[in-house]
C-alpha cells in the first residue's frame, strides 16, 4: 500500500517508492539517503506533529511535515 512519508505512525516503515520534493529541499534529501528503494522508519513525532523524526541507514533525520509529504512509501500494509 502506498503512503506519504508524513502519513506514517511511530514505529512504521516502508520502502521509498518516489520522491516528489523538488528543488533544493529534493536533492537534500538525495544526499541524505531518501533515495527510491531505501527503507525508512517513522521514529518519533513533535508534540505538535509539525516535524518528525525517521530513522534511514541508521541515522535519525528531522524532517518537516510539508517536505515529507512529498516522498512516497510502500508500507507492508
Amino acid at each position: 500500500m502506498e503512503k506519504r512519508l508524513s502519513d506514517l505512525r511511530t514505529g512504521q516503515g516502508g520502502i521509498i517508492k518516489k520522491l516528489e520534493a523538488a528543488g533544493a529541499a529534493g536533492e537534500r534529501l538525495e544526499e541524505l539517503g531518501f533515495t527510491r528503494g531505501s527503507f525508512v522508519e517513522a521514529a518519533h513525532r513533535s508534540l505538535f506533529g509539525d516535524i518528525a523524526a525517521y530513522s534511514l541507514c541508521g541515522e535519525v533525520f528531522a524532517v518537516r511535515e510539508e517536505t515529507a509529504e512529498g516522498i512516497v512509501v510502500e508500507t507492508g500494509g
